[in-house]
């Protein structure tokens, strides 16, 4: 069943980032970036 009363509102101007891997302790976290800013952010911060 579909619920259409909160439709998710995609902005393709926003820049996001996201944890992609499980939460916990681990050898490897993959952080997704995307976005017009991504690599602008990504450059700043690696």
């Amino acid at each position: 069943m579909i619920n259409d009363s909160n439709p998710v509102q995609i902005q393709t101007e926003d820049t996001i980032v996201a944890l992609s891997t499980a939460n916990g302790v681990g050898a490897i976290a993959v952080i997704r970036l995307s976005g017009p800013r991504a690599i602008q952010i990504a450059n700043a911060v690696f």
